[in-house]
């Protein structure tokens, strides 16, 4: 049977940047609450990366009600910030390589890449908040060239896939628009 995570994970619309990524062996099978809590600390992270997006791109409309919601919202964002200076203080996160990744998995630069086939734990720090990776179990698979490492993404449930999608989609809009000297 052929592996369509590998060309999906290659082929398709993925995130390339440089960023601090990191795995680790994990056992193959995993218990429900982990995976549980995993899932709702992926779904956090997309969260605070997507809330920037959403603050840039909020049109703001005429009204009251609007500049309350305006001073509500930069008021949280100033709280989420001084948050995320507390949690990044003393925060020791790996240099950052090149990666490129999508819902179906990773690859990125590595010294030392996981043999394929081993069950892994993928923590990818994304750049709005280094001290709330994304945290994805994986299966390590063969690279694609040498000072590699690659990954195939198990189980993601959709609402996670959807929400990986979305941010990958925006990182390639935003990349999209920086190369032609616009904004989209």
């Amino acid at each position: 049977m052929i592996d369509r995570s590998v060309p999906a994970c290659r082929d398709q619309l993925h995130h390339a940047a440089v960023l601090p990524v990191e795995w680790s062996a994990r056992a193959g099978a995993e218990e429900a609450a982990l995976i549980a809590r995993r899932m709702r600390r992926n779904h956090a992270a997309l969260a605070v990366d997507a809330a920037g997006d959403e603050r840039r791109e909020r049109a703001s409309d005429e009204g009251a009600a609007n500049v309350d919601l305006q001073r509500i919202d930069s008021k949280l964002n100033a709280i989420m910030e001084l948050f995320a200076l507390l949690l990044e203080r003393d925060l020791v996160v790996p240099p950052g390589v090149p990666l490129r990744f999508n819902a179906h998995g990773i690859e990125w630069q590595a010294r030392e890449a996981p043999p394929a086939g081993q069950p892994i734990v993928v923590r990818i720090h994304l750049e709005a908040c280094p001290a709330l990776p994304l945290e994805l179990a994986a299966v390590a698979i063969d690279p694609p060239r040498a000072g590699w490492a690659a990954a195939s993404f198990e189980a993601i449930r959709p609402p996670l896939a959807e929400a990986i999608a979305k941010m990958v989609f925006r990182e390639h809009r935003r990349q999209v628009a920086d190369s032609i000297g616009g904004q989209v």
